[in-house]
């Protein structure tokens, strides 16, 4: 049988000089070259990666030898650094908030947290009001008015076309604050929210589904993706997912303190089961489920980035997400004749009204809808038909 390809490029990656190690998947060459000091996973270049050092080279060959064949690569790739333009995030305004701005801001935080809000709706009030209260840099925080809310919203907000999402989020976090600390004059219920947009959700078919997971080569992406769609899981569910949350006995999974504080068992299919037995094999991961490269606990970023390259390679021009597969998830189990009811269970949703709005007309009953224009031409038949019927005699 012949050897496996390793193709060596040379590669400038974290600022360093590497030698990246291309080869197709091949589960028993990834365990061998993780044996290899030094070695390490590039998401972003698709490989892996050693430091190009003086004896690398001889090193890679010794390691290698009676495994793979080295195809050497080195003077043909322009090993200049990538300069990655990264979008702008957030506003300029919080960097301005004044002292007497962070100190209400650390109080409202405080009860936030013993109020046992989440750490992820925490961060997002605190990091939406650090904008507000920066924008007002120059009022007393206590001060504020309903027409300082409005011109927030008009000179920011709308401007720069922030999203209707956005918006929402402030005007919640705004009601809160202003109603759980003292000294505001503003009353809460005179801030209202925008009408939440009703644009149905992208789904994909089944068949896009089947080549977006054909396109993933690499066994821990393909997992991912795999449990994203067959289990309906939020992004967040998924990088929180730990060890223990599998039980194996019963083939389902744990999703513990998902959103709204809730608990609730997802079930495995015997496909997904399969699949992550060989990834629990093959990367053998600790505490999290899904581990990242330089820290514990694997990252949405980087779900993001390989999905949006499977889509790619698939073909796929739809706008997908992780939370596309979750709509996908939902939308798949209804045209399969799953019951509402049980569909809110699985997505862990507290009203069915949110499970109505979170999904839209199915393809199954679109079909089920004649247009009237099939009416039409076939009572323009009949007609012709009689008229046929009527000259003949």
């Amino acid at each position: 049988m012949p050897l496996p390809t390793i193709t060596l490029k040379k590669l400038h990656h974290r600022g360093i000089d590497q030698i990246g190690l291309y080869f197709d998947y091949n589960k028993e060459l990834i365990v061998h070259t993780k044996k290899l000091n030094g070695t390490k996973w590039s998401a972003t270049n698709k490989c892996w990666y050693i430091e190009n050092k003086k004896d690398t080279l001889n090193q890679l060959f010794s390691h290698f030898k009676n495994v793979a064949w080295l195809k050497v690569e080195l003077k043909k790739t322009n090993d200049k650094p990538k300069v990655n333009k990264k979008p702008q995030t957030g506003n300029p305004y919080k960097k301005h908030v004044s002292q007497k701005s962070r100190e209400a801001l650390e109080t409202f935080r405080r009860w936030m947290v013993g109020s046992r809000y989440s750490e992820s709706t925490i961060n997002s009030y605190i990091g939406i009001l650090e904008s507000f209260f920066g924008f007002h840099r120059d009022k007393d925080p206590f001060s504020i008015s309903l027409e300082n809310v409005e011109c927030y919203n008009t000179d920011v907000v709308v401007k720069y076309h922030y999203s209707v999402v956005y918006q929402r989020q402030l005007v919640s976090a705004l009601k809160l604050m202003f109603r759980n600390t003292d000294g505001f004059k503003i009353d809460p219920d005179s801030l209202e929210r925008p009408k939440r947009s009703k644009k149905l959700p992208v789904v994909l078919s089944r068949e896009e589904v089947l080549r977006m997971l054909l396109a993933t080569a690499n066994l821990k992406h393909r997992t991912i993706l795999a449990i994203l769609y067959g289990s309906g899981l939020r992004i967040s569910e998924l990088i929180n997912l730990r060890i223990e949350d599998i039980d194996f006995a019963r083939k389902q999974l744990f999703i513990r303190m998902a959103k709204g504080r809730k608990d609730r068992f997802v079930s495995l299919s015997e496909k997904i089961y399969s699949l992550l037995n060989d990834y629990l094999q093959t990367y053998k991961p600790d505490t999290y489920l899904f581990n990242g490269q330089n820290s514990l606990q694997y990252s949405a970023v980087s779900v993001r980035h390989f999905l949006a390259r499977s889509v790619k390679q698939a073909n796929i021009k739809k706008r997908v997400t992780p939370h596309t597969l979750r709509h996908t998830y939902a939308t798949h189990l209804l045209e399969g004749g799953v019951d509402l009811k049980y569909v809110q269970e699985l997505l862990g949703h507290s009203r069915l009204e949110t499970t109505q709005l979170y999904l839209h007309v199915t393809k199954k009953q679109l079909l089920a809808i004649n247009s009237p224009i099939d009416t039409l031409i076939d009572e323009a038949k009949k007609e012709q038909m009689l008229l046929d019927m009527n000259n003949k005699t």
